[in-house]
């Protein structure tokens, strides 16, 4: 069982912590720094033996176990536990961080490297421990470091002929700008000079959603006028290293007006009512045009409607699923459920933005 959450970034600090997940008897913090994963454990192996510690590592720890097991644990603590104890995984990987050239890399320790890099990198398998007395936490490597190969896994192109028409690049012919989600599952890319792009990589769970999103954007590749659908394009293929099939996708990237570029975080009741109507009236007759190609949006909801540097909006992810409470499970994936979603998001529009958990 793993949970993925971000630890926050403090710039006096190297390193970004990506994920929180169990291992074994213990947790293991993935943190990423000069193009390597350092895979931080804390287990009973991080305490001294005889009296129970009472240090904030024993506690976070104690708590995040409880909450990966889905146990509400202790009630008394009032910070995030998991947050606390990437922290302090994070800040113990210091003195190691400044040990490696990081000259030509920047604090993420990711930009500037080919994807094939990016999704095969170096794992620095570290123990996170605790001295006895008020000794600060510290790391020692542990046995395992190795860089295993990325398991790809392909996707269907049978579905249209713009295969042959539409370019592949291999891994190591795209170089990754930014980690956008699910640590390299979906980045933003460039080829050489290129246009800047998103990539989009086939995973255990990611691979149905990714040929539906294929499926989709290649309808509306072949539709008349597809440049009048507001959707981010489909550009390109990603080739596996070994000529294995297609493992991944190419998107237009659409540049976000802010940090919030979603819907759901824009502050509407400050934003002037000819822009909230100009961004209805853009989604709805992108709707529209979908259906008129039996396309279906599927996971209706103000999070998947993107909002760029023109005040323009934008319908993302077209993978499937469904948000509970916009559209009813009986109608999901249908024109049906995309019009009672779509209804929700323009209610979404008129009250301002409320409710915030739609």
């Amino acid at each position: 069982m793993s949970t993925s959450i971000s630890g926050g970034r403090d710039d006096t600090e190297l390193g970004v912590a990506k994920r929180c997940q169990r291992e074994g008897d213990g947790v293991e913090v993935t943190i990423s720094f000069a193009s390597k994963f350092y895979m931080v454990r804390s287990s009973t192996e991080s305490f001294p033996p005889g009296e129970e510690p009472q240090s904030a590592l024993w506690r976070y720890w104690k708590r995040t176990l409880a909450d990966l097991d889905k146990d509400s644990g202790d009630e008394d603590m009032t910070d995030d536990p998991m947050s606390g104890l990437m922290k302090i995984a994070r800040t113990s990987c210091q003195p190691l961080f400044r040990e490696e050239d990081s000259s030509t890399l920047d604090n993420q320790g990711q930009k500037g490297q080919d994807l094939d890099t990016f999704l095969n990198p170096m794992q620095v398998m570290l123990l996170l421990i605790v001295g006895d007395g008020k000794e600060s936490p510290r790391v020692v490597e542990r046995e395992g470091s190795a860089a295993p190969r990325f398991e790809h896994h392909k996707v269907d192109q049978t579905l249209s002929l713009l295969t042959d028409t539409l370019p592949s690049y291999y891994p190591h012919q795209i170089i990754v700008l930014e980690d956008l989600w699910a640590m390299g599952r979906v980045t933003k890319v460039q080829v050489g000079q290129g246009p800047i792009w998103v990539c989009k990589i086939a995973g255990i769970i990611t691979h149905d959603s990714l040929e539906k999103e294929i499926d989709a954007l290649q309808r509306v590749a072949q539709a008349t006028d597809p440049s009048s659908f507001r959707v981010s394009a489909l550009v390109g293929y990603v080739r596996a290293s070994d000529d294995d099939g297609t493992i991944g996708v190419l998107l237009q990237y659409i540049e976000p007006k802010g940090e919030d570029d979603s819907l759901k975080w824009q502050p509407l009741a400050t934003i002037p009512a000819s822009t909230k109507d100009k961004w209805a009236r853009q989604i709805e007759e992108t709707v529209e045009r979908l259906h008129s190609i039996d396309v279906i949006w599927g996971d209706v909801k103000p999070d998947n409607v993107l909002i760029d540097v023109h005040d323009d909006a934008w319908i993302i992810d077209f993978g499937g699923g469904r948000t509970v409470g916009i559209v009813d499970e009986n109608i999901s994936g249908t024109k049906e459920g995309d019009l009672q979603g779509l209804g929700k998001i323009l209610d979404f529009l008129r009250s301002d933005g409320l409710p915030r958990d739609l």
